[in-house]
């Protein structure tokens, strides 16, 4: 992703410019992207209010050769969009905090279309009513321009201000095909709760006015409990009709957040004749079904079929026509209302032949060595078939449908079939149709058929996923009979409790409909991902939202037979537990298991929760504090396989304090990083109670060494307050003298950095550290109540250079396909400083510069 600079822009902080969007039925010239953003005499820096325009030209080929045009400037009447000095807390509803009013911000979208002789934008942003920075409208403007590249100009603004002198914001905008246009918005006050509102205007009525009265679109009956307000509100125009609109906002109804549709016209749609065609190439004497699409209420119909028949027909729908003489035929229609008529004619729309060629292949995109079955579609009875398969491997074949077709180098391939018959013959191209892909798969729209490779998010290997996606990817396995399977070996998604940020979805299935296996968010990995269903395949979603990018995910892809004995595998919910503790032993044993098999030593456990040592995910709580070796066995009806980890769980005596806030996280005040030796957890916003132990997440530190933390806080702009305590005497007691220190910082990304020496008489074991961020203060006590902020607890390990390690290891997939690279992890403790591995049976090779 590359940015470019705006130039000449003035912001008060927040920075929300936007583009044009198009909407209509034309689309815009390449070129000349239109960017648009308000200047407030409010902010420093600006004298007078207007708006600023830039145009951007993209060179996709070479995006830093990339073009933005210096600004247009466009003086508008006075407006004051500042609202609070620019916090978050601005318009009062019936109780609670005040509701953002989403100042500083073009509201999206602003909706570009054009018309015969000019183009137009409607775009609007909040405005302050009365200067006492607690009752807004919203300001909103049509902008012209001529011709295209022209400067832009204002053919209307006007002020909307609510009519029962309640507050307006969260505008959004559009035009139909009249010129008429919509406002939709969200009103609230101290008497009513956030709701849903919209007005318009005629495009004959006067200039700068919204001329209908206000219409309902949905009713709140909460208040905002977070003060922020969604400011994901949209209106577009249906393009069946081009006259109805529909926009989205948000309200709360019900005990949570709500997205509600509005659906309304201000004029019929004008009269447009339009159809359709079942099949627009076909053999002779083929019957074709022809359907009427027309809008605007016509109440008359013509049809002419030149060269088909029958040749014409009155009335809306006609009988099957056909085409006895191959060739290019047009169609039209007219249509009437007893007022006005309308006419759509396709030149050259039918064509007849004497015979066709069409097939089809799957899958379309394969990894490197696999198959793609072709299968011929063709019309008109043709007596010879001849194929070509460029990269192919055979790479042609004559007859009807060809032999699985393999491709063994990286590409994309056409492919071609020839087509005759007595009368005449066809060629058909589907140029690049193949795709030959790697074993590497990053997160898209798409099918993928292999046995073989690796699964990354959108921003593969090395780059972090995007803002605003929504992928739905489909794995198959490309050996026949055979399941699917994915080991995630890292993942790290936008965490929040209900995963309502960002989320992986995986299904059980070759679609979102079949069984859901889970969702995932945080750093919570999905593990060991089976396919239980005919088709051997896994579904994936993805979606992310406006904020917020994570390193995502690696997963490695295999297939394996449903006849194959289970290979187990487990991980604990907590490996530093504190006694009586609940504890969610987590199986990701792969190959269909069917019965489990638990045991722990020392065997002071108890199961809860309705488990046994016989759950497939039992909950145990440990009675005694020390070290426990946790084995699995797992079987099926073609064997057994047994997963030991020995000392894998350190049950301590701890019982922390668990901090509060009243507000926390809801104004930006939250932590964004924490870097710590092998901690680097860079982390969003968290929900109630705005606390989250990263039990996972953990570090060795050495007695008498020296250390730098580095922080970062969240997207509030001053006085974010960080500190951190050790528990170095592992007393479960976070004590002034164990406080590390504090920063005072800014907004992301601005970091800190805290130093400190492990004390000479810190206890030798894993133990916890605290990180809290407070708004406006400096003197953090580690579990107190305050108003704003989040609170991170980690796992640090206290080692001494006299200590012997403790040896420990993960492997990037325990199920690899042969020849397959595997990576293998030390996670030993104690800081060792040599390391032997072994292998047994000792088949193994050292690649990319490895050694034992």
């Amino acid at each position: 992703m590359i940015g470019f600079p705006l130039t000449g822009i003035v912001t008060s902080g927040f920075y929300s410019p936007l583009s044009f969007n198009a909407n209509g039925p034309t689309l815009p010239p390449a070129g000349n992207s239109p960017i648009v953003y308000m200047q407030d005499d409010s902010w420093g820096g600006v004298s007078t209010d207007h708006l600023k325009i830039w145009n951007i030209n993209v060179n996709w080929t070479s995006p830093g050769s990339s073009i933005i045009s210096s600004p247009q400037v466009i003086n508008t009447a006075p407006f004051d969009g500042l609202f609070d000095g620019g916090s978050f807390s601005n318009i009062p509803q019936p109780s609670g905090g005040d509701v953002d009013c989403l100042q500083a911000t073009i509201m999206y979208m602003a909706q570009y279309r054009r018309f015969g002789g000019y183009n137009s934008t409607v775009l609007n942003f909040v405005v302050d009513l009365d200067g006492n920075d607690d009752y807004s409208g919203i300001r909103w403007y049509e902008l012209r321009q001529v011709n295209d590249g022209d400067p832009w100009t204002i053919y209307q603004e006007g002020t909307y201000v609510q009519p029962d002198g309640h507050s307006a914001f969260s505008g959004t905008m559009c035009m139909d095909a009249s010129g008429n246009i919509a406002l939709a918005y969200t009103t609230v006050s101290t008497s009513l709760f956030p709701s849903l509102r919209y007005t318009g205007r005629f495009a004959s009525d006067p200039l700068g006015t919204m001329t209908m009265a206000e219409e309902v679109i949905g009713n709140g009956t909460q208040i905002d409990p977070s003060t922020r307000y969604g400011d994901y509100s949209q209106m577009t125009i249906d393009p069946t009709d081009d006259a109805t609109f529909w926009s989205i906002g948000e309200f709360f109804n019900g005990g949570s957040r709500k997205n509600q549709v509005g659906v309304f016209q201000f004029a019929p749609p004008v009269l447009t004749a339009e159809f359709s065609a079942n099949a627009t190439s076909a053999c002779p004497s083929q019957a074709i079904t022809f359907t009427d699409a027309s809008v605007g209420s016509p109440t008359s119909w013509s049809w002419s079929f030149p060269g088909g028949s029958p040749s014409t027909y009155n009335g809306q729908n006609p009988p099957s026509i056909t085409y006895s003489t191959s060739g290019i035929y047009t169609v039209s229609l007219t249509v009437g209302d007893g007022v006005d008529t309308d006419d759509e004619v396709k030149l050259g729309y039918i064509s007849i032949q004497d015979v066709i060629a069409d097939f089809s292949g799957i899958p379309t995109s394969v990894v490197i060595g696999n198959t793609v079955t072709f299968t011929d579609q063709s019309s008109c009875s043709p007596t010879s078939w001849s194929w070509t398969f460029p990269g192919g491997s055979p790479s042609s074949y004559n007859g009807q449908n060809p032999p699985a077709i393999q491709y063994d180098v990286e590409g994309t391939y056409d492919v071609t079939l020839a087509v005759t018959n007595a009368l005449g013959n066809d060629t058909k191209t589907m140029t690049d149709y193949i795709s030959v892909l790697p074993p590497e798969f990053n997160m898209s729209n798409g099918t993928i058929t292999t046995c073989m490779g690796n699964f990354y998010d959108s921003g593969g290997p090395s780059s972090d996923y995007a803002n605003g996606e929504d992928f739905t990817m489909t794995f198959y396995p490309s050996t026949a009979g055979s399941m699917i399977r994915l080991n995630f070996s890292s993942f790290d998604v936008e965490s929040n409790t209900n995963c309502s940020y960002d989320k992986l979805s995986i299904y059980d299935g070759e679609d979102a409909s079949a069984t859901l296996i889970g969702e995932y968010c945080g750093t919570t990995s999905p593990g060991i991902i089976t396919a239980s269903n005919g088709a051997g395949a896994i579904t994936f979603t993805f979606t992310s939202d406006g904020s917020v990018t994570n390193t995502g995910w690696v997963a490695a892809i295999s297939c394996f037979s449903s006849t194959d004995p289970p290979v187990a595998e487990f991980v604990a919910s907590n490996t530093t537990p504190a006694i009586n503790s609940d504890v969610v032993f987590i199986d990701q044993t792969s190959n269909l298991p069917t019965s489990w098999s638990w045991s722990f030593s020392p065997t002071s456990v108890v199961y809860v929760n309705g488990t046994d040592a016989s759950s497939q995910n039992p909950e145990v709580q440990f009675t005694s504090t020390g070290l426990y070796t946790v084995s699995l066995t797992a079987t099926n009806a073609y064997g057994n396989d047994t997963e030991t980890k020995t000392d894998y769980i350190n049950v301590l005596d701890a019982s922390y304090c668990i901090p509060t806030y009243s507000t926390g996280t809801g104004d930006g005040d939250f932590i964004s990083l924490v870097q710590l030796g092998t901690i680097d957890n860079a982390t969003g916003a968290s929900a109630s109670p705005y606390y989250t132990f990263y039990n996972t997440l953990s570090t060795d530190l050495i007695i008498g060494n020296s250390y730098d933390i580095t922080l970062s806080a969240g997207t509030y702009t001053s006085s974010n307050n960080i500190s951190v305590w050790i528990d170095f005497n592992h007393n479960s007691i976070f004590e002034v003298s164990e406080k590390l220190g504090n920063v005072t910082l800014g907004d992301m990304p601005e970091t800190g950095t805290i130093n400190f020496t492990v004390p000479g008489g810190a206890s030798i074991s894993p133990t916890r550290m605290r990180v809290r961020e407070v708004f406006s203060n400096t003197d953090i006590a580690p579990c107190d109540n305050y108003t704003f902020g989040e609170t991170e607890d980690y796992m640090v390990n206290i080692t001494s250079n006299n200590v012997p390690p403790n040896a420990d290891f993960a492997a990037s997939t325990t199920t690899p396909a042969i020849d397959t690279d595997v990576v293998f992890s030390d996670l030993s403790l104690n800081a060792p400083t040599s390391w032997s591995w072994g292998f047994n049976p000792s088949t193994v090779t050292y690649v990319n510069g490895t050694d034992a």
